[in-house]
């Protein structure tokens, strides 16, 4: 071959080359028209919340709880529900909360605490005596059973600013006062009675009969995670109460409620 032909052969295959690896890349075959392909080292690692986590592992009291923090400043909550197997709407509630991102901040949520109690639909299940009386009493006091000591680890551990537990009572509290149902117990800290104002106002809208509507009631009960929360760690802790005496969608509602309207309150929604 002549020294000339050569010369031409060379200057196309560097031309070849370059518009080989000047070109775009080729969408995978499976990927659809107009769909961004994002490969594996494009995506982004999920939220720590993406997976529950287990209270109690490796006893018979195993339950499992959802932490969503957002990486982004701003309050820490928690939401509590199947403290008593009893009251369905609180666990029932708790679970639709459970996949909640906030914008800021870092949310929660356990939504069976007494997972035994919750399946065998009573209001302790095997669990030694009521699990809502086994926090701490005082600041000194401790946690009377294995599940108890477990779940006030975490509180331990995360110093939240803001506790709601779900529950229902067997009545109206309007109606009859020896009834907590249609409830918010507040432990009165910080901004807790504003907060608690705003769940009652947000929950009441919904409630055309005055005397099914919601109050407002200081201090949780002796022995509940909500009143340990308050006291030992200066938690805005709330039980919210619920009455049996409405349908379950209603009262699952009213728990959704609430909880939402507190974390829009707080700007994490």
């Amino acid at each position: 071959m002549r020294p000339r032909s050569l010369r031409s052969l060379s200057i196309l295959l560097v031309l070849v080359l370059f518009s080989l690896v000047a070109a775009p890349l080729s969408p995978p075959a499976d990927a659809a028209q107009g769909v961004t392909v994002i490969r594996a080292q494009d995506r982004q690692a999920p939220l720590s919340g993406g997976a529950p986590r287990l209270l109690a592992e490796g006893t018979p009291y195993a339950t499992p709880y959802y932490d969503h923090d957002s990486g982004k400043p701003g309050p820490t909550v928690v939401v509590v529900g199947g403290m008593h197997g009893n009251e369905p709407a609180g666990f029932r509630a708790a679970q639709q909360l459970a996949g909640l991102v906030p914008k800021k901040g870092r949310l929660i949520v356990i939504p069976q605490a007494n997972k035994l109690a919750v399946e065998a639909g009573t209001r302790t299940g095997s669990h030694p005596g009521d699990l809502n009386r086994d926090f701490p009493k005082s600041k000194t006091g401790s946690t009377g059973s294995v599940l108890a000591k477990s779940i006030w680890n975490l509180m331990l551990a995360v110093q939240p600013d803001y506790l709601f537990d779900l529950h229902e009572g067997y009545d109206f509290h309007k109606l009859n006062k020896e009834s907590v149902g249609q409830s918010i117990i507040y432990y009165p800290v910080g901004d807790g009675a504003s907060v608690a104002k705003a769940m009652q106002a947000a929950v009441n809208r919904g409630i055309a009969n005055k005397n099914h509507r919601f109050s407002l009631l200081k201090y949780p009960v002796k022995g509940s995670l909500a009143r340990a929360a308050g006291l030992v760690l200066g938690t805005r802790a709330m039980i919210l109460e619920t009455s049996r005496k409405q349908p379950l969608d209603t009262r699952v509602q009213q728990h959704v409620t609430m909880v939402r309207a507190a974390l829009e309150k707080l700007g994490m929604l």
